[in-house]
């Protein structure tokens, strides 16, 4: 097993992969080894967590999830783009947004909670997908504006709760209680402080099982860095409620800063993403694995989004 150790100094963390043959637990990596874990439904969706967070089970299981969901995606990206193209604001990369919708079809959440929905484009794809999965569950976004409600689509209103105002102040006054929410996603204001503050308030106290977390903008750079990842780091390596971390990131696919396996994973999935109709034909090998390749709007696909469960 892979011991990945968070080494932080002042504003800078570092990830240092050591062999380890010990079987202490590893929350940065999952120990699936067989593609029975993609199957259990039983555990709402988590073994496909865990084998994501392996190196060893990745590509299969990404390959297993766009197989699964990957026309879906096809057919709703035509709407998105046209949605894009009205609101002038889709600041969040395919690979990230195919891996979020996948992951909500998979783990099939009954209340998400979202910080923040800016105007809607997540949320859009975050209901799609609860759309497809059901007729009980329910988005919850925050957000300190409400531009999201003019552009939120008509037929997901009765599935989306929507609260104007400071997530901290509510939880702070006992007003947002999290224990009901069973997927979490972040992407709000990048700074550390409030990084901290969103550890602290939403993760550490977190009580609901099997509760998947994704955060954007932390996996942004060669060397794992983003304007909000050092907290986040801390609490991965130091919290003992975390584990199943990965990312999309061709920085660090899937939790291996130093030896990412972009080289073997883009090549196949883009490959499959031409197959299924997401993207058009990448024709060789060579240009199957660039990541900068059929964008729906946002034209960066480095994919920052940092993905793990609580609990």
């Amino acid at each position: 097993q892979l011991l990945l150790q968070i080494i932080y100094n002042n504003i800078r963390v570092s990830s240092v992969l050591t062999a380890n043959s010990a079987s202490s637990a590893n929350p940065f990596q999952g120990d699936a080894s067989s593609a029975d874990l993609f199957h259990d439904e039983s555990s709402g969706g988590v073994s496909t967590l865990r084998a994501l967070a392996s190196t060893q089970t990745f590509l299969s299981t990404l390959t297993s999830l766009y197989q699964k969901y990957g026309k879906e995606i096809a057919d709703y990206r035509p709407t998105m783009r046209k949605w894009c193209e009205k609101s002038k604001s889709c600041k969040f990369g395919d690979y990230e947004t195919e891996m979020l919708y996948m992951m909500v079809r998979e783990h099939k959440p009954q209340n998400v909670f979202e910080m923040a929905p800016n105007k809607g484009y997540s949320s859009h794809w975050i209901l799609h997908a609860l759309h497809q999965n059901d007729s009980t569950s329910r988005l919850h976004s925050f957000d300190i504006h409400d531009t999201s409600i003019r552009l939120m689509t008509q037929k997901f209103k009765d599935r989306w709760v929507f609260t104007l105002g400071d997530y901290s102040k509510l939880y702070d006054e006992g007003k947002l209680k999290m224990d009901k929410y069973d997927f979490l996603f972040v992407d709000a204001l990048h700074e550390p402080t409030f990084a901290r503050g969103y550890c602290q308030r939403l993760f550490a106290n977190h009580k609901h099982p099997n509760t998947v977390v994704a955060i954007h903008d932390i996996v942004a750079d060669m060397v794992g860095g983003g304007r909000e990842s050092e907290e986040v780091y801390k609490y991965l390596a130091m919290a003992d409620n975390a584990k199943n971390v990965f990312t999309y990131s061709r920085f660090a696919m899937p939790n291996a800063l130093y030896a990412p396996q972009t080289s073997k994973v883009l090549p196949a999935i883009n490959r499959l993403r031409s197959d299924l109709g997401i993207v058009p034909d990448c024709g060789t090998p060579e240009e199957c694995a660039r990541h900068d390749q059929g964008y729906l709007y946002f034209e960066n696909n480095d994919a920052p989004t940092i993905f793990f469960t609580l609990n």
